[in-house]
């Protein structure tokens, strides 16, 4: 059996916000991709998110839709998504980060806009999640 072709959905994630609840803040970030060339009608295309350093995964969303919370949200969570592909794609996921981790705070968030001076500063999801596009092999 062939092994998926994976593409990682590295940077650049922007932050969309977050609140904070008794042991968490929850981190919600977006991020743009274009449709990946060379797919072939009815090809599985995956959505891989797997939660690293205690984060669980509270919600993901596909060019408006949303996807389902099923199994474990502290390990890795898959959705088929071809027939949601769009030339341009938008992929918003939310986090859940337990707040004493040392890279969580609200003075980091807010700094990372004053130094950029743009609204919607940019966020660094690799630290708590490893996300990826999982194109299945042909035969």
């Amino acid at each position: 059996m062939n092994r998926p072709h994976n593409i990682r959905l590295a940077h650049p994630w922007t932050w969309g916000g977050e609140s904070s609840a008794e042991n968490s803040l929850l981190l919600t970030a977006h991020r743009h991709f274009h449709r990946p060339s060379g797919l072939i009608l009815g090809q599985p295309v995956w959505l891989a998110v797997e939660c690293q350093n205690g984060c669980r995964l509270a919600r993901v969303q596909l060019n408006g839709q949303q996807y389902p919370m099923e199994g474990d949200a502290t390990e890795q969570l898959r959705w088929r998504i071809e027939q949601l592909l769009q030339d341009r794609n938008l992929l918003e996921i939310s986090l859940s980060i337990p707040a004493q981790q040392p890279a969580v705070n609200q003075t980091q968030l807010s700094s990372t806009e004053v130094r950029t001076g743009h609204p919607h500063p940019r966020v660094d999801v690799s630290a708590w999640a490893e996300v990826k596009l999982e194109i299945e092999a042909t035969a």
